[in-house]
C-alpha cells in the first residue's frame, strides 16, 4: 500500500502537534510527498527512514546542528529515529519518500549484497542507521526512474493498493543507496564511533573526489587537492583509501583511462589520446590501458 500527496503553497509551516500523529505511530505504508513552495518551515522532530530529492531550488536539513544543504537535483536519505529540521529559503520543489522499517532493512540488505560482492570485501551487512546523512547526486538512471515514479504517483492520488507502484518505490530506494554507497560504503571508517566526525569526513573526501571527478583525473597538485578537502595530505591518503577503495592518485588514474576508452571507442587516434591522458609515449599508454581493461599489449 502506499499514500502520495502532493501540494503547492507559497509559504508553509508545520508545527510541533500536526507531526505528533505521523512521526510518533509506526509507518503503517509507503508515504510519499510532493511538494513545490517559496518558504517551508519544519521545526526539529524524528523521523521514520526516509528518501529525500529537491528536484528544483533548495531544502536545508538541520542533524543535530550540522546542516546538510540538498541542491538542485541532489538526494538525501535520513535514517529512522534521526532527530532533524528542515527549511526553504529560495522557490524548491522537493519529494519526500517515507518507508517502513521491515521494507527498507530488506531493501538495504538486497543493496549491500550487490556492492559487496562488486567490491569484493567479506563485511557484514551494516545497519540502516550507518547510512551516511550527506547530500549526493543521483545517477542518470535514478533520475530517470525518479521520474518516471513521480508520474505514475501522480495519476495515483490518495491511498492505493498498486502493489507495482509500491514494489517500484523499493527498486527506487535501492537505485539511491547504491548511488551513495559508491559515494560512501557504509562500512567506511568503521573505527571512528563519533558519527558526526565520521560523516564530516565523508563529506571532505566526497569534495576532494569531486573535485578529480571535474578535471576528468587530470594531473593535480596533492597540496591543493588537500586544501580542497580541508584536510592534511596524510588524512586524505588515509580517508580517501578507505572510503574509495583506492588513492587519490590511483582513482584519477582511473578516470583519465576510462576518458580515454570512451575517446578511442569513438575513433580517436591513440597517439593523440595517450597524450591528453598524460602519458609521454603511446606503448606506456597501452601497458596502463591493457591492465586496467584487460586484453595484450604491444
Amino acid at each position: 500500500m502506499i499514500e502520495y500527496t502532493q501540494w503547492q503553497q507559497k509559504s508553509r509551516e508545520i508545527p510541533d502537534e500536526e507531526q505528533t500523529g505521523f512521526y510518533d505511530a509506526p509507518l503503517p505504508h509507503i508515504n510519499v510527498f510532493r511538494y513545490e513552495t517559496d518558504q517551508f518551515s519544519l521545526p526539529a522532530h524524528r523521523t521514520h527512514f526516509s528518501l529525500k530529492f529537491t528536484l528544483k531550488g533548495c531544502e536545508d536539513y538541520v542533524f543535530n546542528r550540522r546542516r546538510v544543504s540538498l541542491e538542485s537535483g541532489a538526494a538525501l536519505f535520513a535514517n529512522d529515529g534521526e532527530e532533524h529540521a528542515s527549511s526553504v529559503r529560495e522557490r524548491a520543489q522537493s519529494v519526500s519518500i517515507f518507508i517502513p522499517q521491515g521494507q527498507v532493512q530488506n531493501a538495504f540488505a538486497r543493496v549491500s549484497e550487490t556492492v559487496q560482492s562488486a567490491l569484493e570485501a567479506p563485511v557484514e551487512v551494516a545497519a540502516t542507521r550507518e547510512v551516511p546523512q550527506v547530500a549526493f547526486r543521483p545517477s542518470l538512471t535514478t533520475t530517470n526512474f525518479l521520474q518516471r515514479y513521480l508520474d505514475a504517483c501522480s495519476l495515483n492520488p490518495g491511498i492505493t493498493d498498486d502493489e507495482m507502484l509500491a514494489a517500484s518505490t523499493l527498486t527506487l530506494v535501492g537505485y539511491a543507496l547504491s548511488d551513495l554507497f559508491k559515494v560512501a560504503p557504509p562500512w567506511s571508517l568503521k573505527n571512528i564511533a563519533k558519527a558526526s566526525v565520521r560523516d564530516e569526513l565523508i563529506s571532505r573526501v566526497h569534495r576532494a573526489r569531486s573535485f578529480i571527478d571535474d578535471s576528468a583525473g587530470k594531473a593535480y597538485d596533492l597540496d591543493e587537492l588537500a586544501t580542497v578537502a580541508c584536510l592534511s595530505k596524510y588524512h586524505l591518503i588515509r580517508n580517501f583509501s578507505e572510503i574509495v577503495g583506492e588513492t587519490p592518485g590511483a582513482y584519477a588514474r582511473r578516470c583519465r583511462l576510462e576518458r580515454a576508452r570512451q575517446a578511442i571507442e569513438h575513433g580517436s587516434d591513440w597517439s593523440c589520446v595517450a597524450r591528453e591522458a598524460g602519458y609521454a609515449s603511446v606503448r606506456r599508454f597501452r601497458d596502463a590501458y591493457y591492465k586496467q581493461f584487460g586484453g595484450v599489449g604491444i
